[in-house]
């Protein structure tokens, strides 16, 4: 070893003392590689794809996130064989009630470009047109009119959300078609927005696929057409109420999810708001 011979303040010769340059910097048995404590060291033992989004050092895209929930799923359904039957089983029930929803509303006769009628139904027809027509145009979402006799406050006291839907939908289809598709969005939405409520609020198994399936139920009851949320009052007229059904149930199923977690709330906020 080197060392740094010389005289010192008082005249003795010093000697003995290690040169900085050999002086030792790190413990013999410790490599760069296996020290944590170097923030810009590379591992080349670590591979991208075995990270969690957001851990590396590379932007990370939306295929990354996709990519790293799907690797998860995978490793959970491999873990777990069980869980393929529940996601095959709750997959079925809102599947089936989808289309046993849609096929009692006779998918034949929502396309054709036609007049909804039935209840109050034909008269809800004139407001997404009157928005279209004169309250967009002015930058507003409600405003007087003159129709109806002397006329009335439009949209200040009725949900503007679904007729906004259709005044916009009308852009690209026949207004009445997007009328119908909209009208009945509530109630087609109803089983996986139940679904989602007993997934949100952590049912186990069967317990959102049976949610799911009592909302489909609750549907097709015909003991009243006027209260709100069933086929029977959406088709007459009480489409905004069974659309905002929708948003309810998964509002609360978010505020569960938040009570539980401490997260989601702000998509609680969202479907209380809307």
């Amino acid at each position: 070893m080197a060392e740094l011979n010389g005289v010192g303040p008082d005249g003795a010769p010093v000697s003995g003392v290690p040169a900085a340059a050999d002086r030792p910097t790190d413990r013999p048995d410790v490599h760069r590689d296996d020290r944590t404590d170097d923030p810009g060291e590379d591992r080349t033992d670590v591979h991208a794809d075995d990270l969690e989004p957001g851990t590396g050092s590379e932007p990370v895209t939306a295929a990354d996130l996709v990519a790293a929930r799907w690797r998860r799923l995978v490793q959970r359904l491999a873990d777990d064989p069980g869980r393929v039957a529940e996601a095959l089983v709750s997959l079925a029930s809102v599947v089936l009630a989808t289309a046993l929803i849609l096929r009692t509303l006779h998918p034949d006769l929502l396309w054709a470009n036609t007049t909804p009628t039935g209840g109050d139904m034909g008269a809800h027809v004139w407001g997404p047109r009157y928005l279209l027509d004169h309250l967009l145009p002015q930058g507003r979402l409600s405003g007087w009119t003159p129709d109806w006799y002397n006329g009335f406050p439009a949209y200040q006291f009725y949900m503007v959300i679904p007729s906004l839907l259709i005044a916009l939908l009308s852009l690209v289809i026949p207004y009445g078609i997007a009328f119908k598709l909209v009208t009945i969005s509530g109630v087609v939405t109803l089983p996986i927005a139940a679904w989602a409520f007993g997934r949100l609020s952590g049912l186990r198994f069967p317990g959102p696929a049976l949610v799911a399936v009592g909302a489909t139920i609750f549907l097709f009851d015909r003991s009243f057409s006027i209260y709100g949320g069933n086929i029977p009052s959406t088709l007459a007229g009480e489409f905004a109420f069974s659309i905002s059904l929708s948003f309810a149930i998964l509002y609360l199923g978010f505020v569960f999810k938040g009570l539980r977690t401490g997260g989601s709330r702000g998509w609680a906020a969202v479907f209380l708001a809307l």
